[in-house]
């Protein structure tokens, strides 16, 4: 089983800049730890081959759990379907009263007028 963020070091390296005064101090200095064993006993204590066991962060959910989120959610839902068609009616409502008078007259009588053919 994978571990997020877990992972096994298998070399350690360190960058330095070519002309950098520096580095033969730093080597020689590695190198005496590696001699001694430190570096050996670094690996060995700090960064272990084996991974811990870890147990599984998830827990099952079941639909009881999840019931309240859904009502949430449904709810406001079907509250911005009701708003959206209550803005859509006033926007259509609000054209008809200022067009102009007599084009809003033409158009009720035209919808009078409306016969059914049979």
């Amino acid at each position: 089983m994978s571990v997020t963020g877990a992972s096994i070091p298998e070399s350690l390296a360190m960058s330095i800049a070519k002309k950098n005064p520096y580095r033969h101090l730093i080597n020689y200095n590695l190198q005496v730890m590696h001699h001694n064993g430190v570096l050996k006993r670094l690996r060995q204590g700090e960064w272990p081959t084996k991974l811990p066991s870890a147990a599984v962060p998830w827990n099952s959910v079941t639909f009881n759990n999840v019931a309240p989120l859904l009502l949430i959610l449904s709810v406001g839902l079907g509250t911005s379907i009701i708003f959206l068609i209550i803005e859509k009616c006033t926007l259509s409502l609000i054209k008809m009263y200022f067009q102009d008078p007599n084009t809003l007259k033409i158009k009720i009588l035209s919808c009078n007028s409306i016969k059914i053919k049979q």
